[in-house]
């Protein structure tokens, strides 16, 4: 939310701005810095070096014994959350946080938090185990805060913050965060503008291959929201649009797998606060119109000022969060939206979420995240890593029996939101409170949460070493992370993914796969690497598989996803997997193979074609490997299109494992029995 100074010298320059007390909606102003002097020239909105308090700097020094924690699911998966990282060490008050993770170079991490300067910017280059950056702009310039990042198709860092004498103002680096040139400002008038958010169309195969998308809230007149685009990779931005005409506050975007853009806010209907409901707009044809489809589905906001002794005095809003899911699994396309509600509607506040798998037009049943034992939970935020489908959720929760000590936690689903397990991620607690000298109650008004490749950054503000710092837990998932091509797969090619730090990862392609020409690409010990191509797999020199991976070059007929990521579901290890396999060079390798519908009901259909006479076994297991059903059992099956579908009304709704095996090939993977 955006920062504001009072200084009696810039008054009559920002009386037009609203102001954010969450009081009024006429005084609706972000977290402020009272009775002190800014450190920026009145006239140029300058940061004047010389007027910046040096304070001492306390480290955050993680506890030798300390383990970090490790959860194993039946299906031998692991969890694993990763010791904090105190991002950027300073004396200055870090808050509000949005984070994003590179789908082309994975060690690059951009994020960004107010500060009493209004706004920083914090860039890792090695997977988030250091970062630099500053705690002001890179021009040097004033801002309001609200940060906001994304990156593209090309690897190329974005961010925006408020501007005080534009709208927003957009900074972009080329090159990794290693320089930012002038940023583009993005009008309006008059300056009356809060919680701006943006993303990025970054699908290689959308129609709007790199627009850039922001909404936000005009609080002049009604409190509209508004949405901008930029067609031309953020050099400039066209006329914003009204969609939606009343009171709507806390705003995301994000994009579909088809280049949909789709918006959603706190819908605040009577013109208070808490919300309502979840407003949504949606648009097909690239953010040129929208369809409002407010409100999307009902909700009791847990809004507070800074004075509700729930929360030990500090404010805190009821924004939801959004993410879609680009992944092949059979949730792609499924939009999910976290939200903090009050629980039947009077009770504690729950993080909750619900998708849509039909661009909005309706919605799930609601689904709590949040854990049971938490007397409060606020902050949710979302996001779907799209090599593995798997989603997301991180959020605040008072986890002990009294008093406000705060913890973050992860809670995540491998079923498309269907069950949700849960992680604590911060290594210690904090009691929220306000942060001295800010607006009242003001500590922040969210937290960030982005993932990629098993790799997922969890992003808060915490006092423990006495002053509020931005902490940055890294959790790593053992899915299999799957990339795909209905064409040519060249590594580092044309499709510029690189080889993610996961430990499982298959590359599909409907034509060839080529490693890189020239350039290194190693598999490391211990990774599983599978290349599965139709035509041929091409090793170039500087490819070194090294001992103790587990590499496996294999022919035949990939179903693959366009451009997209896509999890294949296989539970064995390819090492195992390899000797039910044909070798490579033994012509095809493998069937063609599809299971539908996903999730199922009454009847799931299995469909196999085999290019010669074989014997089948098929079998339903659960998630401990026990067998449910045996569908076929050593039976013989001609050559052609075969078809299987089961009965499976007897089983208990949940996640569910199948089993294909013939002479020389074996496919598995799971799916989800709902009523």
């Amino acid at each position: 939310m955006k920062r504001k100074i009072l200084l009696l010298l810039v008054m009559l320059s920002v009386t037009a701005w609203s102001a954010y007390s969450q009081e009024d909606p006429d005084e609706y102003t972000e977290g402020y810095i009272k009775n002190s002097v800014p450190p920026f020239n009145p006239l140029t909105r300058k940061l004047d070096e010389r007027k910046i308090e040096r304070m001492p700097i306390n480290l955050y020094k993680p506890s030798p014994q300390f383990t970090p924690q490790r959860i194993t699911s039946p299906n031998n998966l692991t969890v694993t959350d990763n010791v904090d990282v105190q991002a950027f060490p300073s004396a200055n008050p870090q808050s509000e946080q949005h984070i994003t993770v590179s789908k082309i170079n994975p060690n690059n991490i951009i994020l960004c938090s107010n500060t009493p300067y209004y706004m920083g910017y914090y860039v890792s280059q090695n997977g988030g185990t250091s970062y630099f950056g500053s705690d002001s702009m890179p021009d040097g310039l004033q801002s309001y805060g609200d940060p906001a990042t994304s990156i593209n198709a090309e690897g190329h860092i974005f961010f925006e913050t408020i501007s005080p004498t534009a709208a927003f103002k957009v900074f972009k680096s080329t090159n990794q965060g290693n320089s930012w040139p002038g940023p583009v400002d993005v009008t309006y008038s008059p300056v009356s503008f809060d919680k701006e958010m943006m993303a990025i169309d970054n699908l290689p195969a959308s129609p709007y291959l790199n627009n850039i998308y922001t909404a936000w809230t005009d609080f002049s007149g009604t409190y509209s929201v508004r949405f901008n685009r930029s067609i031309d990779n953020g050099v400039s931005y066209q006329p914003n649009l009204n969609i939606h005409n009343s009171w709507g506050q806390g705003t995301n975007v994000q994009t579909g797998v088809n280049g949909e853009v789709y918006v959603c806010w706190a819908n605040y209907g009577t013109g208070s606060y808490p919300a309502n409901g979840i407003g949504f707009a949606r648009s097909t044809n690239g953010g040129v119109s929208f369809t409002d489809l407010t409100p999307a589905f009902p909700y009791f906001g847990i809004r507070t000022g800074g004075s509700d002794p729930l929360f030990n005095n500090t404010r805190v809003s009821d924004f939801p969060s959004m993410a879609v899911d680009k992944s092949c699994n059979f949730s792609r396309g499924r939009i999910y939206i976290a939200f903090p509600s009050k629980q039947n509607g009077t009770g504690k506040s729950v993080c909750y979420v619900r998708y849509s798998d039909n661009q909005g037009s309706s919605w799930s049943d609601t689904s709590a995240v949040s854990i049971p034992s938490g007397r409060q939970n606020w902050f949710p935020w979302v996001t779907v890593d799209d090599a593995t489908g798997t989603v997301s959720v991180a959020y605040l929760t008072f986890d002990g029996p009294s008093g406000f000590i705060t913890n973050t936690y992860l809670a995540y689903s491998f079923d498309g939101g269907f069950s949700w397990t849960n992680i604590k991620v911060s290594d210690v607690g904090h009691t929220v409170a306000a942060i001295p000298n800010f607006a009242t109650g003001y500590c922040g008004d969210y937290i960030g949460n982005t993932a990629w490749a098993n790799k997922d950054y969890v992003v808060w503000n915490d006092n423990r070493t006495g002053q509020w710092q931005n902490y940055v837990s890294r959790v790593d998932f053992t899915q299999l992370a799957l990339f795909s091509s209905n064409n040519d797969f060249n590594i580092h090619g044309p499709v510029t993914y690189t080889l993610p730090t996961a430990s499982q990862v298959q590359y599909k392609a409907n034509g060839s796969i080529n490693s890189p020409v020239g350039t290194s690409c190693t598999v490391q010990p211990g990774t599983n690497v599978t290349f599965f191509a139709h035509d041929h797999v091409t090793l170039n020199p500087g490819f070194i598989a090294k001992a103790g991976c587990h590499f496996v070059a294999q022919i035949g007929n990939p179903t693959a996803c366009v451009n997209a990521v896509q999890r294949d579901g296989v539970s064995q290890n390819i090492e195992d997997l390899k000797g039910l396999l044909k070798p490579a060079y033994d012509g095809d390798a493998t069937i063609q193979f599809s299971m539908y519908p996903n999730p199922a009901r009454n009847e799931i259909t299995f469909e196999y074609l085999l290019p010669e006479q074989a014997v089948v076994t098929l079998t339903l297991m659960d998630l401990q490997g026990k067998e449910v059903m045996v569908l076929m059992n050593n039976l013989t099956r001609e050559p052609g299109l075969n078809h299987y579908t089961a009965d499976i009304s007897s089983l208990t709704d949940g996640v569910y494992a199948y089993r294909l095996v013939t002479a020389g090939y074996v496919k598995a993977g799971k799916f989800v029995k709902t009523h």
